[in-house]
């Protein structure tokens, strides 16, 4: 632990009584312990200063879901590895995705992640799978994992039964955790590879129609108003899905929403050179799609952008497009692209929402408030600086971006976390 100064910072928190003043603020021991006008703290006996011009401060940053590679892939990607690449994204707390090998199916794998993640200047929160072995079939110890510290269950991409999806939720309304679902009805996203649509009939690959998000997105609301339950859906991409989960709102179900962060910054045009880092999952969609997507964000639909940061290596996706595996990855990039993207829909206080109370909330995560005698658990950023995104600059161990060479506007500058202030690459 150590003494922290941050000097003239703009803070960025809609429940703090400082929002949008620019201050100084001291932090000891991981606790915020002084707030004042900005340079009036002194920098004596202070261990960390940070000062940059145009800095703004928030709660820290929260991804709703990256790959960590450990255990099992750890060529693509480990603890360490995803920690500072997510670090240098301005995120201090990740959730991470079960589908290791082996996957995250009890409360041992929960304890596991923690242990080897609990040194590391980052918090990694595990996600448990709905199902043994991610088999669809049998339910998890949920309580057991939720013990142990996962708050989220979730089985990935494949289509969970509405018999399962049911289990789930009145499991966990008993003791408050989410179950995130992704919408996909595999009968008819099978062997799909791009969108159904121009970017089809343009490659010539099987199309995945985004009745194949809605369809199953239909039939998860209607379980949930069943069951109850807290549930959240993961990447939408579609302005029929928009229209779905506002009726859900709309109605009171307890149920939020994420778009992935690459989704706002493409259409399907962009696979017709059949560059496999376009190719992701869902696919990126029309035009019209995407417009609808941005006027969710506008309208308040949308709670939370993720990264779904998904580490692949050379053998899985650079190769023919048909082959190649789906998945980017993004958690470096997910607040730039998002900042770029949606600046002209929302203002930087909404924007930031979405990366924490929005994913806060939707993921039964506690978030403290930037005032004196609270924990200092912050995320620095400058929403006007522009900057480009580069192999070199690239600190996953996997290559699989559809950002690089693009400049981006919006950068992590430091975090602040676990009594220590890490200065973003």
């Amino acid at each position: 632990m150590s003494r922290i100064l941050l000097k003239a910072v703009k803070v960025i928190n809609q429940a703090s009584a400082y929002n949008n003043k620019v201050v100084d603020i001291a932090i000891n021991n991981g606790i915020i312990d002084r707030i004042a006008d900005q340079n009036t703290i002194s920098s004596e006996g202070i261990d960390q200063v940070f000062n940059a011009d145009r800095a703004c401060v928030s709660n820290g940053w929260i991804d709703g879901l990256s790959f960590t590679g450990d255990p099992g892939f750890e060529h693509k990607e480990n603890i360490n590895s995803l920690a500072a690449t997510a670090q240098a994204g301005g995120y201090t707390n990740v959730l991470c995705n079960p589908l290791t090998q082996p996957v995250i199916d009890n409360k041992a794998q929960v304890e596991y992640l923690k242990s080897k993640s609990q040194n590391l200047n980052i918090n990694l929160s595990p996600i448990a799978c709905i199902s043994t072995q991610n088999n669809g079939q049998d339910m998890v110890e949920m309580y057991d994992c939720f013990l142990s510290g996962a708050q989220v269950f979730y089985d990935g991409k494949g289509q969970l039964s509405a018999k399962m999806l049911l289990k789930a939720l009145q499991y966990t309304s008993q003791f408050g955790a989410t179950v995130m679902v992704s919408p996909n009805n595999q009968s008819l996203s099978k062997n799909g590879q791009v969108n159904e649509g121009e970017a089809s009939i343009n490659t010539g690959l099987v199309g995945i129609p985004d009745m194949a998000e809605e369809i199953h997105l239909a039939q998860c609301i209607d379980v949930l108003r069943y069951a109850g339950g807290r549930m959240h859906v993961l990447g939408i991409s579609t302005a029929k899905s928009i229209e779905l989960l506002k009726q859900a709102k709309a109605e009171g179900l307890n149920i939020t929403v994420s778009v992935i962060a690459h989704q706002l910054a493409f259409s399907e045009a962009v696979v017709n050179d059949f560059e496999t880092n376009y190719k992701v999952f869902p696919p990126f969609r029309s035009k019209e799609n995407v417009k609808s997507v941005f006027k969710g964000f506008a309208d308040g639909i949308i709670d939370a952008v993720v990264s779904d940061h998904l580490p692949m290596d050379t053998e899985e996706k650079f190769l023919e497009f048909d082959l190649a595996q789906f998945g980017a990855i993004g958690v470096q990039t997910s607040f730039a692209v998002a900042n770029t993207q949606l600046s002209h829909v929302l203002d930087t206080q909404q924007i930031i929402n979405l990366f924490t109370t929005g994913p806060a909330m939707a993921f039964g995560l506690e978030l403290d408030t930037i005032e004196v005698g609270q924990q200092a658990n912050l995320s620095l950023f400058d929403p006007t600086l522009e900057w480009e995104f580069t192999k070199a600059s690239n600190l996953s161990l996997s290559a699989n971006s559809p950002f690089f060479g693009e400049v981006l506007k919006g950068k992590a500058l430091a975090t602040v976390c676990k009594g220590k202030l890490h200065t973003c690459a």
